[in-house]
């Protein structure tokens, strides 16, 4: 039980929030505990007395000393109870006010913390709206560089493009130009040879083609005339100017063939007696565009050989 020099003696622990709650709790509910003791003492106290009061009736006869003993019982008593009474009275005030103030602090503290957590939240607020401000500030200032320096690069690259494409363009067509020229030159060295029989029976229908679709490079026809068909057993043909029977019927002429369907050069060479000038014609020729027929007549011997013998 706490008396009043405790009381009066102990000092509550304080922090930097104020008074120590725990300690002060503890503190004030021992007060309540020594309070409820002090107030059951008392009623207990009270009860003697009234045992007491019923009690003088009985013992007023008995000496003076005991009588004065009594009074002096009760006197003690009831300043004990005044005592009691007014002590409690002040702990619980003391208690009271103590608690106020912790309470008041303690309002103004959490008041405070509150403040501040709000001002805390409302500034991060702030900086988070301004980071957020630059970094959106920063982001399109950076996509509209990258856009720019992609749209630099594009134009650099197409540019790029464009020559490498003109660049590749001009030499696949110098490329085809000297191909074409090369092919040209090739072609004009190309000289086409048919037997007179063979042009008779199949050469015709391509000499025909050369004049309806002339060759961009021209082209030289040779024609080997030996007055029979050799290969295959010295047969007539119809530039032989005989039948199969070896009698005599109209010769188709070969040079005024070509020219009737419209080659306007035509040259009869006898391959014996003109071979340099067969040469220098058909070299002349080569070097133009010119579609060319030339005839290279001589009687086969043998041919020739078996007409005398018939004739005999």
């Amino acid at each position: 039980m706490l008396t009043p020099i405790d009381i009066q003696n102990h000092v509550l622990k304080s922090t930097m929030g104020g008074y120590n709650k725990k300690e002060t709790d503890d503190f004030i509910e021992s007060i309540q505990a020594s309070y409820e003791q002090l107030y059951k003492e008392n009623s207990d106290l009270k009860k003697k007395i009234t045992t007491l009061s019923e009690g003088i009736q009985y013992y007023k006869q008995m000496e003076g000393t005991l009588q004065k003993t009594l009074v002096l019982a009760e006197q003690t008593a009831s300043e004990t109870l005044e005592t009691s009474k007014t002590a409690a009275a002040q702990v619980e005030k003391e208690s009271r006010a103590k608690a106020e103030v912790m309470l008041r602090e303690a309002k103004s503290r959490a008041d405070g913390l509150v403040a501040d957590a709000q001002e805390k939240a409302n500034k991060l607020t702030r900086e988070s709206e301004e980071r957020a401000a630059t970094l959106k500030k920063e982001s399109e200032e950076t996509a509209a560089a990258l856009k720019k320096e992609s749209e630099e690069k594009a134009e650099t690259l197409t540019r790029e493009s464009e020559r490498k494409a003109e660049t590749v363009t001009r030499e696949a067509e110098e490329k085809a130009e000297t191909v074409t020229r090369e092919a040209e030159e090739k072609a004009r060295k190309v000289v086409s040879v048919i037997g007179d029989s063979t042009f008779m029976h199949s050469g015709l229908t391509g000499l025909l083609e050369m004049v309806y679709n002339p060759p961009p490079t021209g082209h030289i026809v040779v024609v080997v005339d030996n007055s029979t068909t050799a290969m295959t057993g010295q047969q007539e043909n119809p530039g032989t100017g005989r039948k199969l029977d070896h009698t005599p019927t109209n010769a188709v002429s070969i040079e005024r063939v070509a020219e009737a369907i419209g080659i306007q050069n035509v040259r009869v060479f006898n391959p014996v007696r003109e071979g340099a000038q067969i040469k220098e014609f058909i070299a002349e020729k080569m070097k133009t565009n010119e579609l060319t027929l030339v005839v290279l007549r001589q009687t086969c011997i043998l041919a020739a050989a078996q007409l005398a013998k018939r004739k005999a």
